[in-house]
């Protein structure tokens, strides 16, 4: 895979619609921004400061709660995004990465809050209709209608100028030529003028349904970008083109951003390949790159002197003019290189091999970590050669690179996370044709193989137009074909782009764009658009019912009424279901005066929300805004407690006077859910949080644990390399050894078998045992321990029923754990007695079976016995005890008895020894006569 040029991937994804932004996928934290882009935060009006702050920087608490969902994995969703102005509705396209072992979810959002919530707010009344239609006109400066056979156009809203200029209908062809001459810089009028040509509208729509051109304007404050489209509206029954909608937006602002990051994106590429091959003139070091090499020593192989060329640090007043080489590499390993570092840093400057490995691969280089943290190039660069070709004297310069690895880790990361809303990417080489991958999905793979990753632009197209390209829509590739074709018009123009469906009736979207024409390759990039067509084909269904929407939106609210804010009068316009004949009731009873309705109507509101009501309602109120608003109210009835929602909107009657619409509808049950969430929410960041530090507290533990081991295998390795010809060491380190091995086997065992448990895969395999042949085995598997350490070991059994049902393996590892701690923490000569108790249940069938282990071993202090259950929890640490453990035996059997639904207590006494009683409930098998055996068993020595 090739690397591919930043400015080619940002003119890549600058066409794809909205914001971007990068998460750690923490489900815990609430999926942490890591990367959010301008346009993401202009669409939802806050600044990366304030989502710092408001929001803990987190993605979900920016959602509505009604829209949460825990899993973002490769997600394509609807939902609802906090702005500073209220809630947009998002179409949001998500992607999963993983950057150096972590995961994140990279997407897109893009704003349809204006789409939902014209719906949501629509009435019935053809008023709200036209005022829906005319508030389109804060995300375009002109809409026309444009009637394509009768060459028609018909004003819908548009600019003051605008409007002047051209009228508000008449001959769309002229209009639109009009419009040109009139708004469009001389550069951009061929383009704009071919682009508004109504006879060939129709071909350039092909299925595409919107097509757009960019153009610029000039005005008083200089020259403006803005962008204006086609949006395919209506066709007749034949099939041809009737209706479109022509729009014109202002992009300026984006469009400057979008050209200012591309010049500092090449500026920046430009300067870094300019240092690099400055790096590769090793002829011209001394004198061109004083500036960038920290310093710079002269080193002559065969007297094993270094003379000081460059030094801008404390190096200056260390060194002289000529110094012994290898003095100089030790003083400054030691004293200057971060510890990792410096044992690599000592094979590097090696001087004795230095020869050979240039002779081998030429100039040499090294990257690590000084004292400051700060990241250094280190470079190996013959001078001289020899008759024989051996390198007798080098170069060895170093120089800061952590600005430089910063800026390319940080680049990275955001172009592979702008590259992911797209599944195919290539890279085309415009004259050979070679076609290298830089994103490819599984899919494409496991269709077509490798040959698809690395291969020819023609034989690609051709091999996946036959294999996945609907046979009806693969005429549409036909001028893609050729490289020569392509190569021509993207010379005429750097972009194109164009839909097709696959075998399966999926929407893909092809994007090719060469970035520079002085550049020899172009990018080819593909990606899903089924849901947005479809989405757009599912919005023009609903633009020709757009009257019978309107009547089923009204249905949403119980009352409906029309406020004369001049004659403070209401009118009662909808009113449905007992809540809507309350309100009519109340306006009849107060003559339908308006002001007297709402100071009366303190009776119906709660206390602490009744001035807040009239105040919003008020006729001063009323007057004084423009903008539709909408608020939370609260009614009490007895103990019950009620939330609604009022909306209220202006509309123009016949006469030219504003007319307030106020809605009312039921959120009773949206609200009091949003505070259950709420709180859930609450309930969940206290119980993630306390996850979280119990997470921390295992990690530090288990580093701890794992380091001891690890440094002692580490630390008499090095001594049998210093004393391998020393057998009787050697033995004794690898006996050593072994006990280190085996205490970080147990140590990981244990750390596996909790993770296992807590995973909640753990579950109970029970087969029907034998209590007597159970014990029999567990006595043979601690006969050993218990004989080396002459203790004496009693055991007593007192059960009705021998044979029950258990699961055999987990009633070992927790009886065994309990033994081998009490066999480790007893004496030589010591005791130790185990119980096995039977006693009934209230369940038939069921019977508790206890075992109780005591010893008269070291004991534990009353301060720890809290604490013994925890992870990695020690009362002393082997070196005190002089007995390792992982601190993990505890913790496993107490969950291994929570599993069978069982309970442990622990009774003990420093210096007088330890008791632990366990009762867990067993299904039995059969019923037997009591058994009862107590006796001693004494082990020798021998």
């Amino acid at each position: 895979m090739s690397v591919i040029d930043n400015t080619a991937l940002l003119e890549l994804f600058k066409h794809n619609p909205g914001g971007y932004h990068c998460c750690e996928y923490d489900v815990e934290r609430g999926f942490p921004f890591v990367y959010i882009s301008q346009c993401f935060l202009d669409v939802l009006g806050w600044t990366k400061e304030e989502i710092e702050s408001e929001f803990s920087n987190s993605l979900r608490n920016m959602i509505h709660p009604d829209d949460i969902v825990e899993n973002f994995s490769n997600k394509d969703m609807v939902f609802r995004l906090r702005g500073k102005d209220g809630y947009h509705w998002v179409i949001g396209i998500t992607s999963d990465l993983e950057i150096d072992g972590k995961k994140y979810s990279c997407g897109t959002v893009s704003d349809i809050s204006y789409f939902i919530n014209n719906q949501n707010k629509l009435l019935e009344d053809t008023k709200i209709r036209t005022q829906a239609i005319q508030s389109l006109g804060e995300i375009y400066s002109t809409i026309h209608t444009i009637d394509i056979k009768n060459n028609f156009f018909t004003e819908l809203s548009s600019i003051g100028m605008v409007k002047r200029e051209i009228g508000n209908c008449g001959n769309a062809q002229d209009s639109l030529n009009y419009f040109v001459s009139w708004m469009v810089t001389e550069e951009d009028k061929k383009e704009v003028l071919d682009f508004v040509n109504l006879e060939t509208l129709e071909e350039r729509l092909g299925n595409k349904h919107i097509i757009t051109q960019q153009y610029r304007v000039a005005s008083a404050d200089g020259v403006g970008w803005r962008q204006c489209h086609f949006i395919e509206s209506e066709r007749d029954a034949d099939g041809r083109l009737a209706h479109v909608i022509f729009t014109t937006q202002s992009i300026h602002d984006n469009k400057i951003k979008e050209l200012e990051a591309q010049e500092e994106l090449k500026r920046s590429n430009e300067e870094y390949i300019k240092l690099l091959k400055e790096e590769r003139q090793h002829s011209e070091i001394i004198g061109a790159l004083a500036n960038i090499f920290s310093t710079m020593y002269y080193a002559d192989l065969r007297e094993k002197i270094v003379q000081r060329i460059i030094s801008h640090n404390h190096l200056d007043y260390t060194y002289g003019d000529k110094e012994n080489a290898e003095a100089v590499i030790k003083h400054i390993t030691e004293n200057y290189v971060a510890k990792e570092y410096q044992a690599n840093i000592y094979s590097f400057l090696e001087l004795d091999t230095m020869n050979q490995r240039l002779r081998d691969k030429g100039a040499l280089s090294y990257e690590f970590n000084d004292n400051n943290n700060i990241w250094c190039r280190v470079s190996l660069i013959p001078v001289n050669t020899d008759e024989e070709g051996n390198v007798v004297s080098v170069l060895a310069a170093n120089r800061n690179i952590s600005q430089e690895k910063e800026v390319i880790d940080t680049q990275k990361n955001i172009i592979t996370a702008l590259a992911l809303p797209y599944e195919d990417t290539f890279v085309v080489n415009s004259a050979t044709g070679e076609a290298v991958s830089y994103r490819m999905a599984k899919v494409v793979t496991d269709r077509f193989g490798q040959a698809f990753a690395i291969g020819n632009y023609e034989q690609n197209i051709a091999m996946y137009v036959e294999r996945d390209v609907l046979e009806e829509d693969k005429h549409i590739f036909d001028e893609f074909r050729k490289l020569e074709d392509v190569n021509r018009l993207l010379n005429e123009k750097n972009t194109l782009t164009f839909n097709f469906r696959t075998f399966k009736g999926t929407y893909y979207q092809v994007l090719l764009v060469k970035p520079d024409v002085n550049r020899s390759e172009f990018v080819v990039g593909f990606k899903n658009v089924d849901d947005q067509i479809r989405r757009q084909l599912k919005i023009n269904r609903e633009v020709e019912i757009q009257r019978e929407i309107i009547e089923g939106l009204g249905a949403e609210y119980f009352s409906i009424l029309l406020v004369d804010i001049e004659k403070d009068k209401v009118k009662v316009f909808r009113s449905n279901g007992r809540h809507g004949s309350v309100i009519e009731e109340h306006c009849k009873n107060n003559d339908y005066i308006w002001s007297k309705s709402i100071d009366s109507d303190s009776t119906l509101i709660s206390h602490d929300y009744r001035d807040s009501f009239a105040r919003e309602l008020s006729l001063e109120n009323l007057s004084s805004k423009d903008d539709g608003f909408s608020f939370l109210f609260e009614t009490r009835n007895g103990e019950r407690i009620s939330y609604f929602q009022a909306r209220v909107a202006f509309v123009t009657n016949a006469d030219g006077k504003k007319v307030a619409v106020v809605g009312t509808r039921d959120v009773d049950e949206m609200i009091k859910k949003e505070k259950k969430q709420e709180q859930e929410l609450k309930d969940a960041y206290l119980a993630a949080e306390a996850a979280n530090n119990a997470k921390t507290s295992f990690l530090f533990n288990m580093s701890h644990d794992i380091r001891t081991p690890m440094n002692a295998i580490i630390g008499l390795t090095e001594l049998i390399e210093k004393n391998i010809d020393d057998k009787e060491k050697v033995l004794d380190y690898l006996s050593k050894i072994k006990n280190s091995n085996q205490f970080l086997l147990s140590l990981i065992n244990n750390v596996l078998e909790m993770a296992r448990i807590e995973s909640g895969k753990e579950r109970l395999d029970e087969s029907l045992i034998n209590i007597y042949e159970f014990l029999e085995t567990l006595y043979q598997l601690m006969f050993e321990q218990i004989r080396k350490k002459h203790i004496t070991f009693r055991h007593e059994i007192d059960i009705i029923h021998e044979n029950i049902f258990a699961d055999d393996t987990k009633m070992r590892e927790i009886l065994l754990n309990l033994l081998s701690n009490a066999v480790k923490y007893t004496a030589d000569g010591g005791r130790i007695k185990l119980t096995i108790r039977e006693t009934p249940s209230d369940k038939p069938g069921i019977s508790y079976y206890e075992a109780i282990v005591e010893d008269n071993g070291i004991g534990m202090s009353k301060d720890f016995l809290p604490h013994i259950f925890e992870d990695f929890s020690r009362e002393k640490t082997s070196t005190e005890s002089k007995v390792s453990g992982t601190g993990l035996g505890m913790p496993i059997v107490k969950r291994l008895v929570d599993l069978m639904k069982g309970e442990i207590r622990v009774e003990s006494e420093l210096g007088v020894g330890s008791r632990f009683i366990i009762s867990i409930p067993h299904r039995i098998a059969l019923e037997n006569e009591a058994v009862k055996q107590d006796y001693e068993i004494e082990y020798d020595e021998e």
